[in-house]
This record gives C-alpha cells, sequence and structure tokens, in this order.
C-alpha cells in the first residue's frame, strides 16, 4: 500500500492507454456524479484528492521494492487497474497543474500465475477482488460477466459479422473511440442476455429484469 502522485497515475494511463484496464470490469462512465466529484476536488481543493477518494487496487505477476539515488522504487510485472480507472481517467482528463498537488492511495497486489492451477488461482482471485472493491460507481451483476471468457469469445465472432458487442459498460463515446467505426452494428451484453432468454428461458424470468438474466 503506498500513496501514489496523480500525475505519476496520469502517466501510466498515457503511457500504456487502455490496456491498463484489461481486467476492468467496466470501461470509462464518462460525466457520473462521482465523476465529477472528482474533477470539482481536483480544481478547487487537490491537496484534500487523497482524503476524498478511495484509491485505486493494481495486480501484478510481480512487485519488488528497490531503492533508487535514495528514493524507494516499486517494480511490478504486468501491472493491471481492477478498481480506479475512473480515478485515474479523470485525473488524465484534468490538466497537469491541477494534479501536482494530487495524491491517491494504491494498493498493490502481486498475484503469481506459475505453478499448478496458477493460472486458473489468479482468474479467481482478480475476480473475486473486482467484485469486492468496485462499488464507489454501483456495480451491477452484468459487470461481473464483462471478462467472462464467453463473453470475450462473442466479441470476437460478432466483430467477424460486423457487429460491435458492447461486453463492458461505458459511454457511447469511449465505445466508439476504442472500437472505431468499421462496424455496422452495436449490441449490447444486456440485449444479447434478453434476445436469448426469450427464446430459450421462462416468461417469468425475462420479465424479471435484464439484470437478473446475469
Amino acid at each position: 500500500i503506498l500513496t501514489m502522485s496523480g500525475r505519476e497515475l496520469a502517466a501510466l494511463y498515457a503511457k500504456a492507454g487502455d490496456r491498463l484496464f484489461a481486467r476492468n470490469i467496466r470501461g470509462f462512465l464518462g460525466d457520473t456524479a462521482i465523476n465529477e466529484g472528482m474533477a470539482s476536488t481536483l480544481c478547487r481543493e487537490p491537496d484534500n484528492f487523497w482524503y476524498f477518494n478511495n484509491g485505486a487496487t493494481m495486480v501484478c505477476d510481480s512487485a519488488r521494492k528497490t531503492s533508487e539515488r535514495g528514493h524507494a522504487v516499486l517494480r511490478v510485472t504486468n501491472p493491471q487497474v481492477i478498481n480506479g480507472q475512473q480515478t485515474t481517467r479523470v485525473l488524465f482528463k484534468t490538466q497537469p497543474a491541477r494534479t501536482k498537488n494530487a495524491a491517491v492511495v494504491v494498493r498493490v497486489i502481486s498475484v503469481p500465475r506459475a505453478g499448478e492451477r496458477g493460472q486458473e488461482r489468479f482468474e479467481q482471485l482478480v475476480s473475486n477482488i473486482v467484485a469486492a472493491t468496485n462499488w464507489q460507481n454501483a456495480i451491477l451483476p452484468s459487470d461481473l460477466r464483462a471478462n467472462d471468457a464467453r463473453q470475450v469469445q462473442l466479441q470476437r465472432e460478432l466483430a467477424k459479422l460486423r457487429y460491435h458487442y458492447l461486453r463492458k459498460r461505458q459511454t457511447k463515446k469511449e465505445a466508439r473511440r476504442q472500437l472505431g467505426n468499421q462496424h455496422c452494428f452495436w449490441l449490447k451484453k444486456e440485449e444479447l442476455a434478453q434476445i436469448v432468454a426469450a427464446c430459450e428461458a421462462d416468461p417469468f424470468v425475462v420479465r424479471s429484469g435484464k439484470e437478473g438474466l446475469f
């Protein structure tokens, strides 16, 4: 657990882009009340950002603390921000002068994948951490399914049919930025779930709401 400057956290996204959030269950949610509140704090009282923000959680394959020129340095392998994407993106969007004095609490969790069942243990633990920590912007049952292997497969297969399959909840602007405009059709995972349920499930299940389908 460490304190990281807001500018440095934003720089991670500037360097790695959306790959930094590959394990996150959502995309950027845009101008939600929470995100606007973070932006307001950065504008008016950046020194207090550390106190008001829930911080970020990263998982990595390995983490090693070293000392360089009298400073403690944490070197990590394959870092992924699994909680704190909204914070990171708001910091990235904010003028650097306003993030200079802002700081964020960051938890770094090393989860080795080596050994028997290492990858399975990694996937399960990361899923559990994501479910337990992503509550600042409300999390939905469908969000928890966003990175399932079947959802990823659906996205890839539907792309061959010129469909943008939106398996992560995000703004349309964010989806267009990531996916481009080369496909003709857009389909959300919630919509597909409703279509499948209408054909396969009892009508009572369909009427109970789309989140219940997940």
